[in-house]
């Protein structure tokens, strides 16, 4: 807005036709002008919150390790069953898919909240400046 307050202050009626946007921007004093939804801004802002990032992230690796490799757990246990192995292995093996199949709900939890968390804090700046 103030660069076309500029434009208006400069010109009369005749003389601005031609005015490229480079003099026009010569003409402001004011501070650097970037739109209101800037990429770079928005960027800036998330990662402002590196922690809740991280979180998020490794929340995310692990939640996807263990649904990788509950098939691999679940195939390991199928072989004990069809070889008769002794209950020492089957103990191992159940012990790994219960600690996989509690973890996975408790990770997609943490990383919900940590994305929301993020999401939330972007959008309570980005109102701030739009509406002081």
């Amino acid at each position: 807005m103030s660069l076309f307050l500029a434009y208006l202050a400069h010109c009369t009626p005749f003389s601005c036709s031609g005015t490229s946007t480079q003099a026009l921007e010569e003409l402001y004093d004011g501070p650097p002008l970037r739109g209101p939804l800037d990429n770079s801004y928005i960027i800036a802002l998330i990662l402002q919150e590196r922690r809740h990032l991280v979180l998020a992230g490794l929340a995310l690796v692990a939640c996807v390790a263990g649904n990788l490799a509950s098939p691999i757990i679940s195939g390991m246990l199928f072989e004990t069953l069809v070889m008769r192995q002794p209950f020492s292995a089957y103990k191992q093996l159940l012990v790994w898919m219960v600690a996989v199949y509690v973890l996975e709900p408790i990770l997609t939890a943490v990383y919900i909240r940590q994305a929301c968390s993020v999401g939330e804090k972007v959008q309570a700046s980005l109102r701030r400046e739009a509406y002081p």
